[in-house]
Parts: C-alpha cells; structure tokens; sequence
C-alpha cells in the first residue's frame, strides 16, 4: 500500500471518529424550496433535525438573514437520538419572484458549530412593468412617455387606474388588452424644474392577494 493511500484511510477513520465522538445534528435538508399561492401572506417553512451523536447538543442561537423571517425552535438541549425542528416564517408583503433567505444555527458542537440553512421561495409574479422609471431634463418638450404593464399571472388581472401623487406629472391609463396588458402614458405639466412622482397602480386583485404597484417619473436638471 502506498503512503498517499494510506493517509487517505488515516484522515477517513479520524473524520469518522470525530462524528462519532462529538454530537451533531443531522438534517432531513438544508434547502427548501416553497411555491406559495398569490393569496398567501406568509409562508412557514419547516428544518427537521436529530442529534445523532453521543453527546446532548445545544442550540445557542438562531439567526435570519432579514427582518422579513423569524424563525424559532421548540427548545434548546436536544439529547442523543433526539429529534427536532427550526421553523422559519417568511412574510410576503409586496414581494415578488424569487426570494433567497438564509437561517445560521449557532450550537455548542465542537466538529460543527455553524449551520446554515436556505430557504427559497417562488413568488408568483403579477406584473411585469417596463420600465419602471420615466425622466425628462429640465427645458425638455412637454411629450408623454410611455411605460407597458404586461400581467404575467396565469389569470387575468385588470388595472383599474394610475394616479400620479405630484400634479406636475399627469399619468394616462390606456387599456391594450383586458386583463392582459395595459399602457401608461405620463406627461410632464411643466418641466421648468426638477421634480419628482410615484404613480400608484391600483389592481383588481383581491384584497387578501392585493400587491401595491408603483411607477415613477421625474424631471432632473441637466
């Protein structure tokens, strides 16, 4: 036997005692991908663990990687062959897409004393808005920009209105097609000097399901 080959067997057995020796949570998985509904507010999320080491194991702390989530556990000592959870409760709000979240457990293992866990969810998404953002220079033409808004979710969604907050900015809604695609059309009243606007896009969305969309528009000095 060479002595490469052998080393490779000694740091095997030395890394298989360690595991045995010294307690360690075992997860079912580190990753969870979720796939809530339009009309869910907030989505529960579930890491299931057992200490299979010799020892009793302490979990001294659990940290998320935003102010969105909480996550929390049962209790702290977990004994030999006993089993467990992390549950993590992500709040949707007016988030869309794709949304990567991240749970540190911090235990008192010698062979591992940070875990970190991934949660993934799939926000459905509603509107496709392009571009998000409209801008004229000061002394520039008074001529209307236009934005698109596409519904990208499986069933139709209606725009019922887009209100500009500043009256220097008057913001048209022009249907394209119903439930499908619509067209905003934002005209500066005025573009003598800077200013600013969020135009708020109201749905038919069910209240329970209801996302706040907004577009925006300025004029800036050159």
């Amino acid at each position: 036997m060479n002595t490469n080959h052998l080393l490779l067997q000694t740091a095997a057995l030395f890394l298989g005692g360690c595991s045995v020796a010294f307690g360690q949570l075992r997860w079912e998985t580190r990753q969870l991908d979720l796939h809530p509904g339009l009309e869910e507010k907030k989505v529960v999320a579930r890491f299931a663990f057992t200490n299979a080491g010799n020892d009793t194991v302490g979990i001294d702390a659990v940290e998320t990687s935003c102010g969105c989530m909480t996550a929390g556990l049962e209790k702290r000592l977990y004994r030999s062959g006993e089993k467990g959870e992390i549950t993590a409760t992500f709040m949707v709000g007016q988030r869309t897409g794709l949304q990567q979240k991240t749970i540190t457990v911090h235990t008192d293992e010698h062979a591992q004393p940070v875990t970190t866990l991934l949660l993934r969810v799939f926000l459905p998404e509603v509107l496709k808005i392009e571009p998000v953002l409209v801008s004229w220079e000061t002394g520039e033409a008074l001529s209307p920009k236009t934005i698109m808004v596409r519904v990208t979710h499986e069933s139709p969604v209606h725009i019922l209105e887009a209100t500009s907050e500043s009256p220097t900015f008057v913001s048209q809604l022009k249907m394209v097609q119903p439930g499908k695609e619509y067209r905003i059309m934002i005209t500066p009243s005025d573009t003598r000097e800077s200013a600013f606007t969020m135009i708020r896009i109201k749905t038919d969305l069910p209240e329970r399901a209801e996302r706040h969309f907004c577009v925006y528009a300025r004029i800036e000095s050159h």
